[in-house]
């Protein structure tokens, strides 16, 4: 055999290897990969996941944003099924060796309702970075081990090690989206939802595209005083109301950590997040004004509009801000449920100035300083 058939050879093994190890993965959707096999060896030389055991080692990357996925996970399968699991401990995940990762992660979870069945249960959550530098985030599983979940089932993707889109759409939600239904249409539609005529996600996506989609493509910006105090578009919540959640204060945690990694490296910078302090919330849905609030905060798409302070030193990329713990900042989340069951969170920090790149700063024909010949000494 020639060197090149040598090097055909080991090629094609390896990939077969690297093939094989992403169906082991994929038996149990990448969560339970402690027993995956492989030829002697192929260790260290498959590119997968990095598997982290929270309760034999205390030490893996970025501690408190694993564990704001985790809640974010339970977040999702508290909207869906009306309940309201809190972490009790992160177990173990898997993650990618990607700068966006995907996390799998297995965690136990308790339910303080005095009426639940068990205190705690065993939960699978995956997550998956859409965006690096800036909150954008998807979780597509969100459930108790071992207890079968038709919504995992119904979302028709593939296995993927990390998130390359949404689920297969099919009839009228393939392409762009339709134009906005009147009135009459609207009632039609949900009159024949409530007979089981339509499924219900039929309507949520009516109701979508009749908020003239806004709830898509980049984030909107800070809006004015006067926009704030229309209350047929924005919904003032009440300190009790936001005070009465736990996943507001995640969001604003979330946008700050994924913005600036650093906090979430060791337990005293994440000490920053213990000094935030929440000073108002506005909503933003798609059915306005005909909802009442404590149903406006359950919805599936929403623009969360949260002013706070506590932080003194923001970061994100290619900005600068005022330093100050003191000072107001704002900050947006939007949340998106797809009708399928993925949650999507896409945030930002407000209030920054933007830094222009170097390259674009300079005039036409200006040097760079760093570029100017020097005067050789000697």
């Amino acid at each position: 055999m020639t060197t090149e058939e040598e090097s055909l050879s080991a090629a094609e093994e390896g990939y077969n290897v690297q093939r094989d190890y992403w169906r082991q993965a994929e038996e149990s959707d990448g969560f339970d990969i402690e027993n995956i096999k492989l030829p002697p060896g192929m260790h260290g030389r498959v590119m997968g996941l990095i598997t982290y055991n929270c309760q034999l080692c205390y030490r893996y990357p970025f501690p408190v944003l694993v564990k704001l996925y985790a809640k974010f996970g339970l977040h999702r399968y508290n909207l869906i099924k009306g309940t309201s699991f809190e972490l009790a401990a992160l177990m173990k995940f898997n993650m990618l060796q990607n700068y966006m990762s995907s996390f799998y992660m297995t965690l136990l979870a308790h339910d303080p309702d005095p009426a639940a069945s068990s205190s705690q249960k065993t939960f699978q959550v995956r997550v998956d970075e859409q965006q690096f530098g800036t909150l954008g985030i998807n979780c597509s599983i969100a459930r108790p081990k071992h207890e079968g979940d038709l919504l995992e089932v119904s979302t028709k993707t593939p296995f993927i090690p990390h998130f390359h889109g949404g689920a297969l759409g099919d009839g009228i939600f393939k392409g762009e989206l339709p134009d906005c239904l009147s009135d009459d249409a609207l009632n039609a539609l949900m009159e024949a939802v409530s007979k089981d005529e339509l499924p219900e996600h039929v309507l949520d996506d009516a109701l979508y595209a009749r908020a003239g989609g806004i709830f898509q493509g980049e984030l909107p910006d800070w809006p004015s005083d006067d926009a704030l105090n229309d209350g047929k578009r924005f919904y003032m919540l009440k300190e009790s109301e936001w005070q009465a959640t736990d996943w507001i204060s995640m969001y604003l945690e979330l946008v700050i950590t994924t913005t600036d990694r650093s906090i979430t490296e060791s337990v005293q910078k994440s000490e920053i997040l213990s000094k935030l302090e929440i000073v108002k919330v506005a909503i933003e849905t798609a059915t306005k004004d005909e909802e009442p609030s404590n149903e406006r905060l359950k919805a599936y798409r929403a623009h969360f509009y949260i002013t706070f302070k506590g932080l003194a030193e923001p970061r994100a990329p290619r900005q600068v801000f005022e330093i100050g713990e003191h000072l107001e900042r704002q900050a947006i989340v939007r949340r998106v449920m797809g009708h399928r069951g993925d949650l999507t969170l896409k945030g930002k920090l407000c209030g920054g100035q933007y830094i222009k790149r170097r390259s674009l700063a300079l005039k036409s024909g200006e040097e760079s300083p760093n570029c100017k010949k020097q005067t050789r000494v000697g």
